[in-house]
């Protein structure tokens, strides 16, 4: 039977093989998972205070009243120890894990996480700011551009488009694209505010994966398409000097 693996953000701690009181490995695991991380974000958590209770029938990881995992005999029997044993190989997996989790999100950690959240928001403003600073120059240059360098476009004799019209036409593109740009800032800022944070550091990698995909398609697309693309220039270039041929001949 396979085991099943103890997760705890991303390491694997142990495996589990059996059942024990209607709980299966998964259902076990997933348990230690949650009760670790309820511990580990404990501003007053001490990792060595982990100790091992038995009775009868289980050898239990307790932390103050409660347990964090449980271990039988059959557990033990998987491995080819006691289930004492076990449970002290595992207590000193767990505690490990506890410090690393207390480490991360201890008081200076979470400090120094609002500093880098306020870091970025600002960055943000400051980002907007100057893309609406640039958008303001660009617009009195197209406009001063009106007056000296742009000329009205005629077909025939008929104006299609004065001096004005093209101004208000270049000063709207311009706009479009500062909200473009905007919008790429914003997809860059938003998954960097997740990351910051680990409960949501794993939306912030699905939120780049969002944005990456399409553009990996893209290059990827393109990639693909260039060696249909010498096929079509030879093709054009055979094309092309078969026609040569055919009016030196005629």
């Amino acid at each position: 039977t396979p085991g099943v693996p103890v997760v705890v953000e991303g390491d694997t701690l142990f495996y589990l093989y059996t059942k024990r009181g209607g709980y299966t490995p998964l259902q076990r695991a997933e348990m230690i998972d949650a009760a670790i991380m309820q511990l580990g974000k404990r501003f007053t958590l001490h990792p060595d205070s982990v100790y091992i209770e038995s009775s009868d029938i289980v050898t239990d990881l307790m932390y103050g009243n409660k347990v964090i995992a449980s271990f039988t005999d059959q557990d033990g029997l998987w491995e080819g120890r006691s289930r004492e044993q076990l449970a002290t190989d595992k207590r000193k997996i767990v505690v490990q894990k506890l410090k690393e989790l207390k480490e991360e999100h201890s008081l200076w950690q979470l400090g120094k996480r609002i500093l880098y959240f306020v870091l970025v928001l600002a960055g943000q403003y400051l980002l907007f700011w100057l893309t609406g600073w640039l958008f303001r120059k660009l617009k009195v240059r197209i406009l001063r551009l009106k007056d000296t360098k742009i000329r009205p476009v005629s077909i025939q004799g008929y104006e299609l488009l004065d001096a004005q019209k093209q101004a208000n036409l270049l000063v709207f593109l311009a706009g479009i694209g500062r909200y473009i740009l905007m919008g790429l800032q914003l997809l860059i800022t938003i998954p960097l505010i997740f990351i910051i944070f680990p409960q949501t550091e794993g939306l912030a990698y699905r939120i780049l994966g969002y944005i990456w995909n399409p553009i990996r398609g893209i290059f990827v697309g393109i990639i693909d398409y260039i060696p249909k693309l010498f096929t079509i220039i030879i093709i054009w270039y055979a094309v092309r000097y078969l026609v040569r041929l055919v009016h030196y001949l005629a």
